[in-house]
């Protein structure tokens, strides 16, 4: 239930005591800030993986296997989408690819 996963995640050595219950939350409410945690270093190395033809989701697995960064594939098609909102190219590399998917599914040849 949900009140035995509140004791379960925030109980310490001494039991489940509300001051360190929050702050335990706190944190981890903290590091959940989606992308806002990535350099623009991480960024790079996720745009060169999307560079070479890996879906969010490919790139997210694989930096997290070579453990360099764990990012979820929602974090990558976030930043994909702000960069075309800010006319960034990592956009019309992922649309390529996917154009030329659906062509692929469709029979069509190119």
């Amino acid at each position: 239930s949900t009140i035995s996963r509140e004791f379960r995640r925030n109980k310490g050595q001494r039991g489940w005591r509300p001051k360190q219950a929050q702050s335990l939350r706190d944190g981890r409410r903290q590091a959940c800030i989606n992308g806002k945690q990535f350099s623009s270093e991480c960024w790079a190395e996720v745009e060169r993986l999307i560079r070479e033809d890996l879906s969010p989701e490919q790139a997210a697995n694989r930096l997290e296997l070579e453990g360099e960064l764990q990012i979820s594939h929602e974090a990558i098609y976030r930043h994909v989408y702000a960069d075309k909102r800010d006319g960034e190219t990592c956009t019309s590399i992922c649309a390529a690819r996917n154009h030329a998917a659906s062509d692929m599914q469709a029979g069509k040849s190119g």
